[in-house]
């Protein structure tokens, strides 16, 4: 195939994979160009020498990442640059392994085999990286949310990628004129589908029921679609002003609230620290001004905090004697190249220049840490599972805080530096996953969006405007309570 038929069929793949999930142009996403998002690509791969495979995948993965994912350079270069040559790297071995996949009879079957197994190994360990995951872009469709309640994500990934295998395998018999040797082959890689389609249909009509509290806890999600980039002691004292007026308005109309939730680095001093401080005048008497506000109230409050440099969870409640305590959850899983810096000694450079830059780093948080507390009507401690930022990006962490026995996910979200709904709608879209793998209900409390609630069905019930100062408020089931 010649240069400009091998671009065409890259920009194809690249685009529809673009469309399919939320993005500046459909909020939503169009899924269904994830049914076939991948046959120019594979086409291009059987039609090509093993040299211009691998080059067609390199650039595929870049530029597919950065379609999808191009928010990412607004937030950080570095990450989403290392993220883009991440995924070009992925796609390049993936190509590789394809185009000598094509040698072997039932090489279909491979092929939907090691798609599936990228996808797994790009959300896995340190460097994972979530988003552009196939099965994201069905978040609105209940035949798949059911389907990874009992089966997890993967069976949604395996449908897709054998359907566009299937199709992709019809193109070929059509093209080459082979249609009496390949009816096996099409009856087989359509047996494929047909497979995981039946396991999936199974759990539409029987989807795993999860045991939920007859009570509901009442939650206030507060979004205050603050500025990021605006940094100073003035200005986080203008923040938390503005949460609390939030706070006060909704309370005001739900004074029955049981949990406040404020969003990820909502409070940037680190208020634990400067309560008992009085060198810096003005962050000491923010920190006490706040645990006063929070002693004022009947309510529990979780908040984000910056606490001895790493990125927390913080919960204030009062014990017996309404007297307040506190507790952490410290962010596990950091960014790489944004809140850690892998590689120190080999990228020392661009460290360096980081650093200089003004950039800084979280510490990294040891274990699972679930955030306890009481509420009205529920004779049992209420256990939070707290993912902060991107965490409710890996089903690992989730599942830890559900096996520890959280009773529901509060999300405390900040994707207001990338200014782009697409950014916070493909979050929104990975965390409805997360309550059907986990069974559990989430509220996420975001700067900018996107704040709602999802049942443990996937489905998002409530959900604020983005870009907008305002407050929700939700009754929520628990799983497992009394």
């Amino acid at each position: 195939m010649n240069f400009l038929s091998n671009i065409l069929l890259i920009f194809l793949s690249a685009f529809f994979t673009f469309l399919s999930h939320p993005n500046f142009i459909f909020s939503d996403g169009l899924s269904f160009f994830s049914w076939f998002n991948l046959v120019p690509f594979l086409y291009l791969l059987k039609k090509n020498n093993l040299r211009n495979c691998v080059l067609s995948g390199t650039v595929y993965g870049f530029l597919s990442c950065f379609f999808v994912c191009n928010w990412l350079i607004t937030y950080n270069f570095w990450a989403g640059f290392f993220v883009y040559i991440l995924f070009a790297f992925y796609w390049a071995v993936l190509s590789f392994l394809l185009k000598f996949s094509f040698k072997i009879k039932y090489h279909y079957l491979l092929i939907v085999l090691l798609l599936v197994v990228q996808e797994i190994i790009s959300v896995k360990g340190y460097l994972g990286f979530g988003y552009c995951l196939s099965v994201y872009s069905q978040w609105n469709n209940s035949f798949f949310l059911s389907a990874a309640s009992r089966f997890g994500i993967w069976i949604g990934s395996l449908l897709l990628i054998s359907v566009n295998v299937f199709i992709f395998k019809i193109i070929e018999v059509f093209l080459e004129k082979k249609f009496e040797t390949s009816f096996t082959e099409l009856s087989i890689s359509l047996m494929v589908p047909g497979f995981f389609f039946c396991l999936m249909l199974f759990c539409s009509f029987y989807p795993y029921k999860h045991q939920e509290s007859e009570n509901s806890l009442k939650v206030l999600l507060i979004q205050n679609n603050a500025d990021p980039w605006q940094e100073g002691i003035d200005e986080y004292i203008r923040e938390v002003e503005e949460l609390k007026n939030l706070t006060d308005e909704a309370l005001r109309e739900y004074p029955e609230t049981d949990l406040v939730v404020w969003p990820e680095t909502a409070v940037v001093v680190d208020v634990l620290k400067y309560i008992d401080k009085s060198e810096s005048q003005k962050r000491h008497k923010l920190a006490k001004d706040l645990f006063e506000y929070f002693e004022s109230k009947d309510a529990v409050f979780i908040t984000g905090n910056n606490h001895d440099d790493y990125n927390c969870a913080l919960l204030v409640k009062k014990d017996s004697e309404k007297k307040i305590f506190t507790d952490l959850y410290r962010k596990n899983h950091l960014v790489p190249f944004s809140e850690d810096f892998p590689l120190k000694t080999i990228l020392r450079p661009v460290y360096i220049k980081m650093i200089e830059s003004g950039n800084v780093f979280w510490k990294k948080g040891n274990g699972i840490n679930l955030l306890e507390f009481r509420a009205e009507n529920f004779n049992e401690l209420i256990k939070a599972g707290t993912p902060v930022c991107f965490e409710d990006t890996f089903s690992e962490i989730p599942a830890m805080m559900k096996k520890q026995g959280a009773n529901i996910i509060v999300n405390l979200s900040n994707d207001s530096w990338s200014n782009s709904l697409a950014c916070q709608k493909q979050h929104l879209a990975i965390a409805c996953f997360r309550c059907v793998e986990t069974g559990l209900w989430a509220v996420r409390a975001t700067n900018s969006g996107q704040t709602c609630v999802i049942n443990s069905s996937g489905e998002v019930l409530k959900e604020l405007a983005p870009f907008t100062k305002s407050h929700l408020y939700c009754e929520v089931k628990l799983n497992n309570i009394k």
